[in-house]
């Protein structure tokens, strides 16, 4: 799962670098770094 957090998180960066769909970008970034949150406490 932590694998999978981190290519989503890489995948989100590609997306916002170029600003395509930015509203869907954006959620699924806040996603990434709920992900993240969660990798950390788990």
């Amino acid at each position: 799962l932590t694998g999978n957090c981190l290519k989503r998180k890489i995948l989100d960066r590609n997306c916002l670098k170029r600003t395509i769909l930015a509203g869907n970008c954006l959620k699924r970034t806040i996603l990434a770094e709920n992900c993240l949150k969660r990798t950390i406490l788990a």
